[in-house]
């Protein structure tokens, strides 16, 4: 698997719509040009900001298309998955990969409340579909009173990623867990050869 790509800062591009609720492709377009020459180094589309959760499946395959096109190699792009359901979440990464995305970014589901192996079989199932995918898990807590809940089930799934040895898992996303994480590793003498460790930090 192929990771030497993953670097740098990576933008969760706006998706841009029209009045008839659709992807406007020449401002979609134009927006990546200029996420692009402002001298980001990769694109995530679909992220928190990219209306994910709105923009039916043909249309989020079509809007990925432009994008690719667009960006014409100059970086990557990555497509962001926020399904609630595992089986859509398969099949939307799988869609993305067949459509030249060079990597997948997972949102844990939202309004549900998985254990730390529901959520692990989660991750691991979506991440077994496009086996030679770099995978970003991406953990974001919906409310203030929950957020111990969501941070410590997060963190569980994660170490059974780590204790299993599973390989497919290659970066994380939150804006606060980077000392944390680095004493896990530390503790559990974590190898950089069991997962690549990457935080993305926002």
């Amino acid at each position: 698997m192929n990771t030497e790509f993953i670097k740098g800062v990576i933008v969760p591009i706006i998706t841009v719509i029209n009045e008839d609720e659709k992807i406007d492709e020449a401002g979609m377009r134009d927006q990546v040009d200029y996420v692009i020459e402002g001298g980001l180094d990769g694109i995530l589309a679909y992220g928190s900001n990219g209306e994910f959760y709105q923009i039916e499946e043909d249309e989020m395959e079509r809007g990925l298309k432009i994008m690719i096109d667009q960006a014409a190699g100059r970086v990557p792009v990555y497509f962001g998955i926020g399904a609630i359901n595992t089986k859509k979440c398969v099949r939307l990464a799988k869609m993305a990969v067949a459509n030249g995305a060079t990597g997948i970014s997972v949102l844990q589901p939202m309004f549900l409340k998985p254990d730390a192996e529901e959520l692990f079989l989660h991750f691991k199932t979506i991440a077994e579909a496009v086996p030679e995918t770099p995978v970003l898990l991406y953990n974001n807590i919906p409310h203030p009173t929950i957020k111990t809940y969501f941070s410590t089930i997060f963190f569980n799934a994660l170490f059974i990623c780590y204790y299993l040895n599973f390989r497919h898992i290659l970066a994380i996303h939150k804006h606060s867990i980077k000392i944390f994480f680095i004493f896990i590793c530390h503790k559990y003498h974590l190898q950089a050869n069991h997962i690549s460790i990457n935080i993305l930090m926002q």
